[in-house]
């Protein structure tokens, strides 16, 4: 019997070309999210494909097996490969994830395309969940014509967060915090993010005080399947928000009994969810508040698949619906940094996945347990938004 085909496609290594430095330091953060997913599906079985820009010729040594991409025509050149694979794997932007939802439709080991468009807008899947019965924050959406008309009516107070409607990550996030903001530099970075914003949108979000953190969780049509609870190190510097890596899983297992509950709600709330789905959280006594959805993989599965190399077959299998929990199966702790190039760490159990001249690094490590990370990252972080060490006691 044939193996089954994957192809994985993410957008930055895709897309990548020779004179764009602004990807530069994403592609070792791709990279080690393409490398994890190409290591645990080919622990199944699966005979993996990853695609790569033509201009990125020397990570293609790094992968079994590679598509070069045409990187100025990289989103619709996958069309050409729709009928060559059995499933696809995408991880992109939101409105390129869109497109490509739309090129692979059933292949794609992910949402249907109707649900991608409806659950990619930050300021919509919001809305969604709130009406689901998820906790969330205040959430409000503003444009350019708002701004002109002078028609922003925030109903919450400082601090709160700035972002793209439509963009991944923590580009162009600001926090406005504290009473030394004027009107006028509040609608300044307002503005920038609208620029910033492929949709012309800029998304209001109350601050919610509390632990930062993910979930990860498999879909299939019966259910949930897998889920993790993760610590997010998050710096909030110079007024804006940066991401600096993960810890997983939490062992707190109240608040891991209330992230089954909300892993199981969007279920009930949307039935034909599919595939990897990714949470941003936070919690506090009141509980678990639902910031952002990413409909596709995210930076923890490099974590995950460090403690659980089987992971793939939760990937692959359409079904789901007897759900475990990574902490119940995995007895160690998993750490990944996004570092400056230059920056060191003192740990022997790590690799390192980067790319040369690149301003940065990813660096994944495990160890017996959350205070053996704590003690060998703590020289690494600085202006976290909150405070870790009291969760490791």
């Amino acid at each position: 019997m044939a193996k089954r085909r994957v192809l994985i496609t993410e957008y930055v290594m895709s897309c990548y070309r020779e004179d764009d430095y602004a990807y530069y330091d994403l592609l070792p953060e791709a990279l080690a999210m393409v490398k994890s997913l190409e290591e645990t599906l080919t622990n199944v079985g699966i005979d993996v494909y990853i695609t790569v820009s033509r201009h990125l010729k020397e990570t293609m040594s790094l992968f079994k097996n590679t598509v070069s991409i045409n990187p100025f025509d990289c989103v619709n050149e996958l069309g050409k490969f729709a009928s060559e694979f059995d499933n696809v794997i995408a991880i992109a932007p939101p409105r390129e994830l869109m497109i490509i939802a739309d090129i692979f439709k059933e292949r794609l080991i992910q949402q249907p395309p109707n649900l991608v468009k409806e659950l990619s807008s930050k300021y919509g899947v919001v809305k969604y969940l709130e009406n689901c019965g998820v906790k969330v924050p205040k959430t409000i959406m503003v444009s350019a014509g708002n701004l002109r008309e002078g028609a922003i009516d925030i109903p919450f107070k400082v601090p709160f967060v700035v972002k793209p409607a439509l963009l991944a990550g923590s580009e162009c996030v600001y926090v406005i915090r504290g009473g030394h903001y004027s009107i006028n530099r509040i609608l300044t970075i307002v503005n920038e993010v609208i620029k910033c914003d492929p949709s012309g949108n800029a998304v209001l979000q109350e601050y919610v005080d509390g632990i930062h953190g993910s979930v990860s969780v498999v879909y299939g049509a019966n259910g949930p399947s897998f889920y993790s609870l993760n610590l997010q190190l998050i710096s909030i510097e110079n007024d804006r928000l940066s991401f600096l890596g993960g810890i997983l899983p939490v062992r707190d297992y109240e608040v891991v009994y209330e992230t089954r509950e909300l892993v199981n709600t969007v279920y009930r709330c949307f039935p034909s969810i599919r595939g990897y789905v990714g949470f941003d959280v936070v919690w506090n006594d009141a509980g678990i508040y639902v910031v952002e959805m990413n409909m596709r993989p995210t930076t923890s599965i490099v974590g995950i698949v460090q403690l659980y190399p089987e992971f793939g077959k939760y990937l692959i299998d359409e079904r789901g619906g007897s759900l475990i929990y990574l902490g119940d199966v995995a007895p160690e702790t998993a750490y990944y940094l996004v570092l400056d190039r230059n920056v060191g760490i003192k740990a022997s159990n790590t690799k390192t996945i980067g790319i040369s001249n690149a301003g940065k690094r990813v660096v994944v490590g495990k160890e017996k347990s959350m205070k053996d990370v704590y003690r060998i990252i703590k020289p690494l972080l600085s202006n976290l938004a909150y405070d870790l060490e009291q969760i490791i006691k």
